[in-house]
Order: C-alpha cells, then structure tokens, then sequence
C-alpha cells in the first residue's frame, strides 16, 4: 500500500509539473491522484499496525520454557 501511495503521489507530481503553465486550470483528473496517495498512505499506516499487534499477540501468548 505504501509503494502504491508513494507511485500515486509520483503520477500527481508529475502531472502538475507537466500541466504547470500560462493555461494551468484546477481540477484535471489526475489530480485525484493527490487524494488517492493520501488515503493509500492511511491504509498502508493501518496495515503496519494491524501487522504489530498480531505478532505482539502470538509471541506474548506462548510461553517458553
């Protein structure tokens, strides 16, 4: 998710360089792309997260002798 995100924000990034002029208007289509990072950036942050507390929670279930 987070390599997604951070190739989102990369197409975004490079459409506004492209489109950067005298006739550069608001509101073209791969600018959602902007969007898209961001919540692909989230989804990735909860992903990790979930990952964390799983393996918190096998290791702190068993017991080692």
């Amino acid at each position: 998710m987070i390599a997604a995100a951070a190739f989102s924000l990369y197409i975004a990034d490079m459409w506004f360089k492209y489109a950067q002029g005298p006739n550069y208007q608001s509101g073209e289509i791969l600018e959602v792309f902007w969007v898209f990072s961001g919540v692909l950036f989230g989804m990735g942050a909860v992903l990790e997260y979930d990952a964390s507390l799983r393996r918190t929670r096998r290791t702190s279930g068993r017991k080692r002798a």
